[in-house]
């Protein structure tokens, strides 16, 4: 059995969604896939690959993977994911999410979602490729929607000094015209722009609608109000990383930088426009955005609701367009989506994850609203 190495330099949290989809393939192709984590920290890398002897690595360099550069893996074949393509795509396999797609989503997005004529940029901190690519993308896109843009991009200096950066975010967001869309380009930046605007008094989504990237669910969530996000297919990057090393181990010279485009958004407060201003409304939009896995009823939202059956329903529908059911189904689709994307995830126990009354009723609702079965889904969802 073939021992294959991840190496891990970013977040746990993203590092264990894209080690899922290497240990999905790995599976398959019967490799034994292990993690390392702190590697030329206080484990040396000829270290560890002398000891593990290794056919081949992954490196999730989202964290900067210093000290993991293709020279140190000698003759290992090594593919990276989330690092700079400029910096090893000539002489190794670079996997990353799509820049420029999630730029453009978020302009469409943003532009779909309110009747602003401006949309801005706030950007990471000083330069990052990933960042200066998001903001060509999302820039080039609000201009051709047709709509003026703006940006905001934060020191390096900011990065160890929030109150700077709060200080300089609060000023510039004075100035921007209202109402208008913000794109920052990750939840951290994100988070901190629904700060500025709440101590500037403005209202979101109203005055100031904001869409991050990554979809963290401890910075979505915290934030007030919760960010909308543009959640990353991490899963399906790790599984290319693994199809791009096999190739490379089956005597394929493979080089080049791929890319894994973004898997859809999380629509949060932040970001959702209500046609009616309905604070009960809006806290049973969020209930069904929580809980609609959890078997979750209509009957269990119009209980939110001080007033009766008829008239909650009515108000619910006059505020987001759409009936509870439709809510409810709508949230459990977009689960049912993310999990057909997990290969190692049975197709049989979908339904019940989703909060579908059976696996026979997703089944059909599935085909009714698509034109095709699950199976055939999840293979258009995992080809190449």
């Amino acid at each position: 059995m073939k021992t294959i190495l991840f190496f891990q330099t970013g977040s746990p949290e993203t590092a264990r969604l894209k080690f899922e989809g290497v240990a999905s393939f790995a599976r398959t192709a019967g490799w034994d896939a292990r993690i390392i984590t702190n590697a030329t920290a206080r484990q040396p890398l000829k270290k560890i690959l002398s000891f593990w002897k290794p056919a081949g690595c992954i490196v999730e360099a989202s964290g900067g993977a210093q000290g993991l550069s293709p020279s140190a893996f000698g003759k290992t074949p090594v593919v990276y994911q989330c690092h700079d393509p400029g910096a090893v795509a000539d002489v190794a396999p670079c996997v990353t999410s799509d820049s420029s797609a999630i730029g453009a989503l978020a302009a469409k997005e943003l532009s779909d979602l309110s009747s602003a004529n401006s949309l801005v940029f706030v950007g990471w901190f000083g330069k990052a490729y990933w960042s200066e690519t998001r903001r060509t993308a999302f820039l080039a896109e609000a201009k051709r929607i047709g709509r003026t843009t703006g940006e905001f991009i934060p020191t390096t200096s900011e990065a160890e000094d929030v109150t700077l950066l709060q200080k300089r975010l609060r000023e510039w967001l004075k100035t921007i015209p209202k109402p208008c869309g913000v794109f920052a380009v990750n939840d951290e930046i994100g988070s901190h722009v629904l700060a500025a605007a709440r101590a500037n008094k403005m209202k979101t989504p109203e005055d100031v609608s904001v869409i991050g990237v990554d979809n963290d669910e401890l910075l979505c969530e915290s934030a007030t109000p919760h960010l909308s996000s543009i959640r990353l297919d991490y899963r399906r990057t790790g599984h290319m990383a693994a199809e791009l090393l096999a190739r490379i181990l089956a005597g394929e010279k493979v080089l080049g930088h791929f890319t894994v485009p973004p898997d859809g958004i999380v629509r949060r407060a932040s970001s959702r426009i209500f046609h009616r201003a309905d604070k009960e409304a809006k806290k049973a939009v969020e209930t069904i955005r929580r809980r609609a896995c959890e078997g979750l009823k209509p009957s269990d939202i119009l209980a939110l609701f001080d007033c009766s059956r008829r008239l909650a329903e009515m108000r619910f529908k006059a505020a987001t367009g759409k009936t509870i059911t439709e809510e409810i189904q709508s949230v459990r689709m977009d689960a049912v989506h993310d999990l057909l994307a997990r290969p190692e995830v049975p197709i049989s126990t979908i339904a019940e994850r989703c909060g579908w009354p059976s696996d026979s009723f997703l089944r059909r609702l599935f085909r009714r609203k698509t034109g095709h079965s699950l199976s055939e889904e999840r293979a258009r969802l995992l080809s190449p």
